[in-house]
């Protein structure tokens, strides 16, 4: 058969995973998402009363006196 040219189908190797468009812009909202994250973080640490990385999570302002840092 190879003499006539003709191949069996499927007969190459599978093709190697490449980085194309959608999976650039997947991984750039990813990295926004994360920064997003960060800043909302950051910016809950200055609203939150208590100390530490658990604070936003843990505690709260007392109604009526909300005090920034």
């Amino acid at each position: 058969m190879s003499q006539l040219g003709m191949h069996m189908p499927g007969a190459m190797g599978p093709r190697k995973a490449t980085m194309n468009v959608y999976t650039g812009l997947l991984f750039l909202a990813v990295v926004c998402l994360g920064a997003a994250c960060f800043v909302v973080w950051q910016n809950g640490m200055k609203l939150t009363p208590g100390e530490g990385a658990a604070a936003p999570l843990t505690e709260l302002q007392q109604p009526g006196r909300i005090k920034l840092k």
